[in-house]
């Protein structure tokens, strides 16, 4: 028997099982599996840049998409993207290395609207 056999309620708790690099990997088989498994590949987020954190956010709460942040269960924010903005990464906006420029506020409203959204979430790290 195949993988691809098996029904979808049996594939679905196998996916439940998976970490987000594997769901993406199972996702990238077929059609079937791509629409069982993409749910986990948005479970866990963890931000290590500014630009991460904005692409996330503009992706999981697309309008024009469907509802991506119902799928999110666990999001880890490293304390340093909110103060030592990274210059090379061109989300500066005049921040210096220990000050709390014009980036913060933009950031923690992202934040703010990830968190508001996540209804499902389960673990926060900041």
């Amino acid at each position: 028997m195949l993988l691809i056999d098996l029904a979808d309620d049996v594939l679905r708790l196998i996916c439940d099982c998976l970490i987000p690099q594997d769901a993406l990997n199972l996702s990238l088989v077929s059609k079937r599996l791509h629409a069982l498994a993409t749910y986990r590949i948005l479970a866990v987020f963890i931000a290590s840049k500014p630009k991460t954190l904005r692409a996330f956010h503009r992706y999981v709460l697309d309008p024009d998409a469907p509802p991506r942040a119902q799928y999110i269960e666990s999001i880890e924010i490293k304390p340093h993207i909110l103060y030592n903005v990274d210059e090379s990464d061109g989300d500066s906006h005049g921040a210096r290395s220990g000050y709390l420029g014009n980036a913060m506020p933009v950031l923690l409203q992202l934040f703010a609207d990830l968190l508001q959204n996540a209804n499902n979430l389960r673990r926060l790290v900041l």
